[in-house]
């Protein structure tokens, strides 16, 4: 496996959290996309009042596919326990791909980007979920691909995580219309270079988008320690502000 095949892909931290958080298994479920059947990890929201709805997001992994599911999955129990359901979106499914190889790029985001899409209509239609209130958090690829489906005019997503996403071989056009980002990025990552946030800070200042971002010192493509504990909690709390608290806003 060559670093140019894997150099989006998160790592073991991605998330920003303990992989060893323990809590329910996932149901397994799925979708159809492109005729092709699209695996899923449901993480039901937690502690939702009765006869309530509750938000929802979609989970989509790096460019090293399901190698650090374990992760993840820790990261869908942490936001479900908030009152957010989460799919794990097995997104590479679309496209029998096990990692992301660079090198097939152009023809494989096209249908990854269709599938986000599908998987949105998918969420949506869950029993006990808000279709008003979902968003995305991703990690390396998978925040460049929520970034590039928002920016071409699916306005379903009303937040974004971006665990150090790249915006470049395409993935952003030039002023996208985005809704509120939380950019998450290691100072000294090597993989997806700082220049990568800082050019969309520029893009959601210049729009007038909402947005927060934090830059870590020293923290590379993916992040530890106190870092780690800190993207937690500011993903967390992010995502129960622009979409769990958006059904008081409407009352």
């Amino acid at each position: 496996m060559t670093r140019r095949t894997v150099m989006l892909g998160g790592l073991a931290a991605a998330c920003g959290l303990n992989a060893g958080l323990s809590g329910a298994r996932a149901d397994e479920t799925g979708f159809r996309s492109g005729g092709r059947p699209i695996r899923v990890e449901w993480f039901a929201p937690q502690d939702v009042p009765e006869g309530e709805s509750a938000p929802a997001v979609l989970l989509l992994h790096g460019a090293e596919g399901l190698m650090l599911a374990t992760a993840y999955r820790a990261a869908a129990r942490v936001i479900a326990r908030a009152g957010i359901g989460v799919a794990f979106v097995h997104y590479f499914d679309r496209t029998g791909d096990k990692i992301c190889d660079l090198d097939r790029m152009r023809e494989t985001i096209p249908p990854w980007a269709e599938t986000v899409r599908d998987a949105l209509t998918w969420l949506a239609g869950r029993p006990g979920i808000d279709p008003d209130r979902l968003g995305i958090v991703g990690i390396s690829l998978g925040a460049g691909l929520a970034l590039h489906v928002a920016a071409q005019g699916e306005r379903r997503i009303k937040a974004i995580v971006d665990f150090y996403g790249p915006i470049s071989a395409g993935l952003l056009p030039p002023r996208p219309k985005l809704p509120p980002v939380l950019i998450l990025h290691g100072e000294a990552d090597p993989v997806v270079p700082i220049i990568h946030a800082r050019t969309l800070e520029a893009h959601l200042k210049a729009a007038g988008t909402p947005y927060e971002i934090k830059i870590y010192p020293g923290q590379v493509h993916g992040f530890r320690g106190a870092a780690q504990m800190d993207a937690s909690r500011r993903s967390t709390a992010f995502l129960v502000r622009h979409l769990r608290a958006r059904r008081a806003e409407r009352r």
